[in-house]
């Protein structure tokens, strides 16, 4: 009985280019995509910057601050959306990245934070979002209006100076976006470090450098060109017919 072994090896000796395609590393057939925020803000309670009830869709700075001390009256977290509709019915490919340019620091303060990235789990728009009307209870709830951590990163500044620094993403995150848009909320941002003086800023969509979004999806044509390649591999390698071959020997 012939065996069909479907190894890089196997597939090199017959066909060379469709081994080429099967034997590639997961992602080699992807196309990297990067987008710009589509809509973004800060919400806060910090009186200097307007207040529970102030909304800065139309700022060129995002602010990321925690309480002072762990009191309430400082807090402040950046809100960012990107618009998947182009990718509709689209695979994403691996880990996505979401990037955000620092500025600086409100205070100048050097000390290193921890500042995470969560999933938004509910409504709100650049223009209208504030702290106060964020979610069914004022500020950030955990659970209802945001999700649980995706990344935490260290950022240090001045450090490298101002520049993008990025979190990372699961696949499912921003495949959900795409498979369910009316659930795309977007990401909030949430300096970790409780004394408000190390509070960051970040670049908005209306700076120079707004935040992006960065994943991989399928090369255009890249299925289909091997399916067809195995169309073929299953032709070159069909059995001959058993009469065929008696006939051959007998010959």
């Amino acid at each position: 009985m012939n065996s069909f072994k479907f190894s890089c090896g196997h597939w090199a000796a017959r066909l060379p280019m469709l081994a080429f395609a099967a034997c590639l590393p997961a992602g080699a057939w992807s196309s990297p995509i990067s987008l710009s925020a589509t809509d973004d803000t800060f919400i806060t309670e910090y009186s200097a910057l307007v207040g529970a009830n102030s909304s800065h869709g139309a700022d060129t700075s995002l602010y990321s601050i925690l309480a002072n001390g762990g009191n309430p009256g400082y807090r402040s977290y950046p809100l960012v959306r990107f618009n998947l509709a182009a990718y509709a019915g689209t695979h994403v490919n691996g880990p996505a990245t979401f990037s955000m340019y620092l500025q600086g620091t409100y205070f100048g303060s050097s000390t290193t934070r921890q500042v995470a990235v969560h999933e938004v789990l509910t409504a709100w728009t650049g223009s209208t979002a504030t702290f106060n009307n964020f979610g069914a209870t004022p500020g950030v709830q955990a659970g209802s209006d945001i999700s649980a951590v995706l990344d935490t990163i260290e950022v240090a500044y001045p450090g490298s100076g101002n520049r993008y620094v990025s979190w990372t993403l699961a696949a499912d995150v921003v495949q959900g976006w795409i498979d369910n848009p009316s659930q795309n909320f977007g990401l909030l941002t949430a300096n970790l470090e409780l004394p408000n003086l190390t509070d960051l800023q970040f670049g908005s969509l209306e700076s120079a450098n707004a935040p992006r979004l960065s994943f991989a999806v399928p090369e255009p044509g890249s299925f289909a060109l091997v399916a067809v390649g195995l169309l073929v591999a299953a032709r070159r390698l069909r059995p001959r017919p058993l009469a065929r071959q008696q006939s051959t020997a007998g010959a």
